[in-house]
């Protein structure tokens, strides 16, 4: 079973509405067959979870004051606080950067990330090592992160993917749902969701 926590979007002046992407939906579903997907709309006690997704769409509040990224970080704030280190939890770009914000992450601002680039993947971890074109929506870009991994950087040497198998964390800053080379991104999601999953310290066979 799957937590997905969405973006926060204000359709009008005042009016504000959860979102989910109905690529991600697909997505999450092609990766996870058996799995079934709830959306946390709201802050209560929930069970029987296997993962949880912190997904993209909003700016974290460390560089953004609109209503819609404060009520976005308080939805974070309390799952981040109810699962950290107990179920395995892996944030979509927004989730991403606000995952790594929690470790003191050091993040600059950039303009050329919203256009396609190329992501050099952990060889060591990744048989592919390059992915070429992938698009992201971010408008800030992670130039350092403690405690974590590295999976795989841009080719501004920025990172892109990280993992903590101990806290269970991993995160990717590009949308994988939005990207055409699926298949690849399949593996990629599902290679960092065993790792943070059972801790294992060799290489991760694709499936």
């Amino acid at each position: 079973k799957i937590l997905l926590i969405p973006k926060i979007i204000e359709t009008y002046k005042g009016q504000f509405e959860i979102s989910v992407e109905k690529n991600l939906i697909y997505f999450l579903k092609y990766c996870f067959s058996k799995s079934t997907i709830e959306v946390a709309f709201d802050k209560k006690k929930r069970s029987d979870l296997n993962l949880v997704i912190f997904s993209g769409g909003n700016t974290i509040k460390k560089f953004s004051s609109m209503e819609k990224d404060k009520l976005r970080d308080n939805l974070d704030k309390f799952y981040y606080k109810k699962f950290y280190k107990k179920l395995p939890i892996i944030g979509i770009c927004h989730g991403a950067q606000y995952l790594a914000n929690k470790q003191g992450s050091k993040f600059i601002k950039c303009s050329n990330h919203t256009s396609p680039h190329d992501i050099f993947l952990d060889k060591l971890i990744y048989k592919k090592k390059k992915l070429s074109k992938i698009k992201s929506h971010h408008n800030y870009k992670l130039l350092r992160i403690k405690n974590f991994e590295v999976s795989s950087l841009a080719y501004d040497k920025s990172i892109e993917s990280f993992y903590n198998r101990k806290s269970r964390v991993a995160g990717m800053i590009w949308h994988p749902e939005r990207q055409k080379n699926i298949n690849e991104q399949k593996k990629i999601m599902l290679k960092h969701y065993e790792i943070i999953n059972s801790g294992i310290q060799s290489r991760i066979k694709a499936k």
